[in-house]
């Protein structure tokens, strides 16, 4: 009876022990907390990235070992204003510039360079608001360039002109025009180009009667002016007294109105002119000069109230009254030339006497047609 009872208390301290043995178990099992597996290594898709505004990439970062604690991973860009990064690594370019993307897992990081540059969109076409233009020297134009795409790049895009001495550009499209001449205006941007041509020209000069007139070697006083004021007759700042010619001879110089066809018929007989003095006094002063006809005797004669303090200002002698005309006269042209008096623009008549009239009687002034 009692190795029963002491069999049974051994069973029953054993069970006891193995109660408590299973119950200590238990409580390690479930109320201890796993340790993190922490990140060893980071790797990112790609080290570098090259964008335009406003233009967005994605970032994968690989960790390591796989089963790593991901709990502390952050993604930071080190200049938002150039590109952010969101906490999925989805990078978005802001503006211009340089920034660096990061991802870090407590101390180990990753890191990923961000240039920001605009885009360059190449000018395919330009066209300008002329492609002629006229001015006179001094004057200005503005020539404004139409590019194609209207987003291309324009930082390469150059003015120039072929000649700056006759008319410059700026880098803005100005056009100044220097001297007379033409010169090409051009816009490019790399391979193509537009140009307009500028013609520059001084304004032909309006005369008047009365005037100094002096172009090149070519000096005197203008008596004469067509409707246009651009074209006209002037007479010689000096005078001379002369025979018509030292022999009666016909010439056909019978026009009252042309002295330049006159003197070329007289000419065309004695080419030196040393039969007709008053002719030939005339044609040395240059080409272009000739003895008047007995219309612009006239017409100079009644010029005379205008033109004579021109004359005086320019040290040319004043207008008397007696002037050879290089018209032969309608009668007894062979031997006998008009002759046109006024005195002071007023009284003018013609008259005809001997070709060789003496030398102190009749006066001799050339004639130019501009």
């Amino acid at each position: 009876m009692k190795t029963f009872k002491f069999i049974a208390a051994l069973c029953g301290v054993a069970a006891f022990v193995c109660s408590c043995e299973k119950e200590d178990s238990k409580t390690n099992d479930e109320g201890k907390e796993p340790v993190p597996v922490k990140v060893a290594s980071i790797t990112l898709s790609a080290t570098e990235l090259k964008l335009a505004p406003e233009e967005e990439a994605v970032l994968t970062a690989t960790f390591a070992p796989e089963d790593a604690d991901l709990s502390s991973v952050v993604w930071a860009s080190s200049a938002e204003t150039v590109a952010t990064v969101s906490q999925e690594g989805k990078v978005k370019a802001v503006a211009e510039g340089e920034a660096t993307v990061s991802v870090t897992a407590g101390d180990v990081k990753a890191e990923c360079k961000v240039t920001v540059t605009k885009r360059i969109i190449k000018v395919t076409g330009i066209t300008l608001s002329a492609t002629e233009l006229n001015l006179e020297p001094g004057g200005e134009a503005q020539l404004t360039a139409t590019f194609d795409p209207a987003d291309a790049d324009l930082s390469s895009v150059v003015w120039a002109s072929s000649a700056e001495a006759v008319a410059t550009v700026s880098q803005d499209g100005k056009v100044k025009a220097v001297a007379d001449g033409v010169a090409t205006i051009s816009v490019t941007s790399g391979a193509v180009k537009a140009v307009c041509q500028v013609t520059v020209q001084t304004p032909a000069k309006e005369w008047a009667v009365g005037d100094y007139y002096e172009v090149g070697s070519v000096k005197g006083v203008v008596v004469w002016v067509d409707e246009s004021k651009l074209k006209g007759k002037i007479i010689s700042l000096d005078e001379t007294v002369s025979v018509w010619s030292t022999g009666n001879k016909y010439t056909g110089a019978q026009s009252t109105t042309d002295g330049k066809g006159n003197t070329a018929k007289v000419k065309a007989l004695d080419n030196g002119l040393t039969s007709f003095p008053a002719f030939k006094w005339c044609v040395d002063k240059g080409e272009g000069w000739y003895l008047p006809a007995a219309d612009e005797v006239k017409c100079f004669l009644a010029a005379e109230p205008v033109v004579k303090e021109t004359l005086a200002a320019h040290g040319g002698t004043p207008l008397d009254s007696y002037y050879w005309s290089s018209t032969e006269s309608d009668s007894n042209s062979e031997t006998t030339a008009y002759w046109i008096y006024g005195y002071k623009g007023k009284d003018i008549t013609t008259n005809s006497d001997s070709k060789t009239s003496p030398e102190d009687d009749t006066l001799v002034r050339a004639m130019y047609e501009f």
